[in-house]
Formats: C-alpha cells, sequence, structure tokens
C-alpha cells in the first residue's frame, strides 16, 4: 500500500522472496512481542493490518476508512479522506476550505536571501553539495551495494573548465577544496554543466571524503537548520590526495 499526491494505491508482490529475508510487518510483529505488546500488531496479514488501521483513522483529518483492498483491487481511484465505503474520495484536497478555524488559508511572507557564507578574497568560490543518482544520504546501504558502489565508486567533484584552465586542475585529476572549517582533496570532473563561479561534491562519503566537514555557519533563524548545500572555498590543484 503506498500513498501518491493523496492517491492510495494497492501494490502486489510480484515475485517471491529469496529464504530469509522478512517483510517490514513481519519485523515490526515480533519487535512489538519482544517489548511485550503482541497484540499491537495482531496479524502477518497486510489487508488484515490495514483494516485495523483504517478503522482507527475514522473521523480524523487523513480520514481514510472507506478505503478498502476491495475497492483498490477493481481499480477504483481513491484519494484521501475517503471517510465512507461508498465515498468516491477526494481529488482536490481543498476545494472548498483549508483546515484552519475560518476556512482561509494562510500565507507567510519571505524574504529571499543570499548564501549564509559569501565569497571573499580568501575563499573566491562557491561550493555547493547535494546527491549522486546512484547512492543516498550518507551512502552506509548504497555503498555496499556492488552494483551502486561500481558506478559510482568516489566521490568527484565537477568545475567548469574555464575555472579548471584558470586554476591548472584536469579531469581525471585531484583538487583541493579548503573552506574556513576543513579541507578535502576529491578526483574533479571538468564539465559545463556547473556555473563557472561555482563547484559541485556529492555527500555520501566519510573520512578523508567528508564534504560535510567544509560546510558550516549561521542556522536558518526559523527551522535552526544548518546550512548544509553551500559555502566558500579555495580551489587548488593537487597530484594526489595526501590521505584517503
Amino acid at each position: 500500500m503506498t500513498n501518491l499526491e493523496g492517491r492510495v494505491l494497492l501494490r502486489t508482490a510480484q515475485v517471491a522472496p529469496p529464504p530469509g529475508p522478512r517483510s517490514d510487518l513481519s519485523i515490526i510483529r515480533a519487535l512489538a512481542a519482544r517489548l511485550g505488546a503482541p497484540d499491537l500488531v495482531p496479524s502477518d496479514d497486510p489487508e488484515a493490518v490495514f483494516d485495523d488501521l483504517r478503522r482507527a483513522s475514522a473521523g480524523a483529518r487523513a480520514d481514510y476508512s472507506g478505503v478498502s483492498y476491495d475497492r483498490l483491487r477493481n481499480d477504483e481511484a481513491l484519494y484521501w479522506p475517503v471517510p465512507a465505503p461508498d465515498h468516491p474520495g477526494t481529488p482536490v484536497l481543498f476545494a472548498e476550505r483549508f483546515h484552519t478555524p475560518d476556512g482561509r488559508a494562510r500565507f507567510i511572507a519571505v524574504a529571499a536571501h543570499d548564501v549564509s557564507e559569501p565569497t571573499d578574497r580568501a575563499y573566491p568560490w562557491t561550493l555547493t553539495t547535494g546527491r549522486n543518482r546512484e547512492h543516498y544520504l550518507s551512502g552506509t546501504q548504497t555503498r555496499r551495494t556492488a552494483r551502486l558502489a561500481a558506478a559510482v565508486a568516489e566521490p568527484v567533484a565537477e568545475i567548469h573548465p574555464v575555472l579548471a584552465a584558470q586554476l591548472g586542475i584536469v579531469s581525471g585529476g585531484y583538487m583541493r577544496l579548503t573552506s574556513r572549517r576543513g579541507s578535502v582533496a576529491l578526483r574533479a570532473r571538468v564539465t559545463e554543466a556547473i556555473a563557472m563561479d561555482t563547484v559541485f561534491a556529492p555527500f555520501h562519503w566519510g573520512g578523508a571524503s567528508t564534504v560535510n566537514d567544509l560546510i558550516g555557519g549561521t542556522l536558518d533563524p526559523h527551522s535552526k537548520m544548518p546550512p548544509f548545500k553551500a559555502c566558500a572555498v579555495r580551489i587548488e590543484p593537487e597530484a594526489a590526495p595526501t590521505t584517503r
């Protein structure tokens, strides 16, 4: 069972799993039993557990008590809330009113602001961090998967050809990125897909390749999130990384 933009979909197994692995439901049920609450998840049957959960949602804002496996098996397009077995669903969630006392939406004006750490003469370039398609977050799962690890075996920093030529950096060689907080040497990829004053590096690796060590600065005043996405750096060519 999944929920995609309000629509509830029923996903069924296409192949039998190999011997050994257990379903999430089986693991959660075993954990509940070990914690002394065996009745918390009373069944190994996903449909029975879903029936229990949908009954518990009755009357709530996200009411899907009217959703059933039978309705989904019959290819009904059901968007929650679905508060009754004969309810058609709610494709447009806020067609009449919002969940506020007067039913009106609340808009909050925000002002755009620049990166928290502007460049200067000592750190004249901007580093941005992000993901590789093949890896996820810290890579503790995806870098243990042989196919994904082979596809992207190491972090590679992207740099524009004009900036690379200016700094003496070649594609496939190494460059050192240094911020006010740390330094890391990464293999370079010269590409026109990035702005001339910016370099990009992925954050999936640890140790001597920990790009997040370079990032830091003032917390966001509202969310208190650290500025993990950009910082000022200087860039230098490096014949080989000193530590890897």
